[in-house]
């Protein structure tokens, strides 16, 4: 009865009032930061996820042992119980099996299209069934893709597989692929890098989004944890904090048309 009660307190203490969450956090949480790695001799493109868990760690003020990983070695992290959260990655299918999401904004997936294979009025399912259109697609994942497109590619031989982002927009940047899934963020990075907006026409996919997420193992993390994290990041949603860190990365035309919380 005891530890029922205990639990209770825990529970009302943090729901009325997120400041106490600092003074009943007593763990030590191993994590997990994505690379944003968007070449094999390059990380970092994506600051908002920077930001965004610099603020969850300031009102959340447990202690965070952190280390930088790339996705594969976080799903293997997460699926040894190696780690207690991963920040950050858009949600997959395959890693629901050993960790718990918690969702902090999601995007409309965006299809880049070479101009000249631009089709007004086209959607993004009638370029992945035109035989004319070959896509650069990242490998060792399926944060943009469903593996229903991928396995259809692949057996058309309309598909190039490369490690990294970067690799993605070059070939697209080239004219060796017609087209390429990407995020709004990274939209901005290769519009200036690659010039890709000059060479492209981008098509919003409304019947897909990309859900970015925070990553928590099923075995290693609580319930009553969980509700502490999911709080927080509903107040950060709530008051305002995650619009403003994503409209310093991102043009407020881009936030309008491609964000949602």
């Amino acid at each position: 009865m005891k530890t029922i009660l205990s639990k209770i307190l825990f529970f009302c203490l943090l729901t009325a009032n997120p400041l106490h969450a600092k003074a009943l956090c007593n763990r030590v949480y191993s994590v997990g930061t994505n690379t944003d790695a968007v070449s094999k001799d390059k990380a970092g493109a994506n600051l908002i996820s920077i930001e965004i868990f610099n603020e969850l760690k300031k009102r959340l003020d447990c202690v965070y042992n952190e280390r930088v990983i790339s996705f594969s070695r976080a799903a293997e992290d997460l699926r040894n119980n190696r780690i207690d959260i991963f920040a950050f990655s858009f949600t997959n299918e395959s890693w629901s099996k050993f960790a718990t999401s918690i969702p902090i904004y999601s995007v409309n997936r965006l299809l880049l299209v070479q101009n000249k294979f631009y089709k007004p009025g086209a959607k993004v399912a009638d370029y992945l069934k035109d035989s004319k259109v070959n896509f650069a697609m990242l490998s060792g994942g399926s944060f943009f893709s469903s593996s229903v497109e991928i396995a259809a590619l692949q057996k058309a031989h309309r598909a190039t597989f490369v490690a990294f982002p970067d690799g993605v927009m070059d070939l697209l940047s080239k004219g060796k692929v017609q087209a390429a899934f990407t995020s709004p963020i990274f939209l901005r990075r290769y519009a200036i890098q690659y010039k890709i907006k000059e060479k492209t026409m981008v098509v919003a996919d409304d019947s897909k989004r990309l859900e970015l997420a925070i990553f928590f193992s099923k075995k290693r993390m609580k319930p009553l944890e969980l509700k502490m994290f999911e709080k927080v990041i509903q107040d950060m949603k709530t008051d305002g904090t995650l619009k403003k860190i994503i409209l310093k990365y991102v043009p407020e035309e881009d936030f309008n048309s491609y964000y949602h919380f």
